[in-house]
């Protein structure tokens, strides 16, 4: 990336970060199962006392990494990219993280991956929108384009 940029085959002036869901083909299948154990006291007091444990099964097959999330009313079952690219679409960084992640915690790891110059803007949408990254892009020395987000309750002023 580096060369492109010294050679001006490219610029950049900007990066636009946006996350995705990517489902993973190899999701659970409807309930989990468990194996019970007992387990028996070895003390003379007790040896008619019994514990009982409960052992998730791990299916073979499934993606342990991947994570459940409701988007759109829909359950989709795997992992969140958060992609930072230039305004023609060009992929400057990626960050991967399973599906139930929030946004709002990863804009400054797609940022450490892209090492943007000081002084562009970064335009992202309301879900990235928070006071830790506006401090994040301000201790970067980047111009935050974020979208604004209301209050629960309350409009979006015409200043914002």
């Amino acid at each position: 990336m580096n060369q492109i940029e010294s050679k001006k085959i490219i610029v950049k002036t900007g990066v636009i970060v946006d996350s995705s869901v990517t489902d993973s083909p190899r999701k659970p299948k409807r309930y989990k199962e468990f194996e019970i154990t007992e387990d028996r006291k070895e003390d003379e007091q007790n040896a008619e006392q019994k514990t009982v444990k409960l052992i998730e099964k791990v299916k073979p097959r499934v993606d342990t990494d991947g994570k459940w999330i409701k988007k759109a009313g829909k359950l989709r079952y795997g992992f969140k990219q958060h992609t930072a690219t230039d305004k023609q679409g060009l992929v400057l960084g990626l960050v991967t993280t399973s599906a139930n992640k929030s946004d709002i915690k990863h804009l400054e790891d797609v940022l450490l991956v892209v090492k943007p110059s000081k002084g562009i803007w970064v335009k992202a949408d309301k879900g990235y929108r928070s006071k830790e990254n506006n401090d994040v892009l301000s201790r970067l020395k980047l111009k935050n384009h974020n979208m604004h987000k209301t209050v629960k309750g309350k409009e979006l002023s015409k200043r914002e």
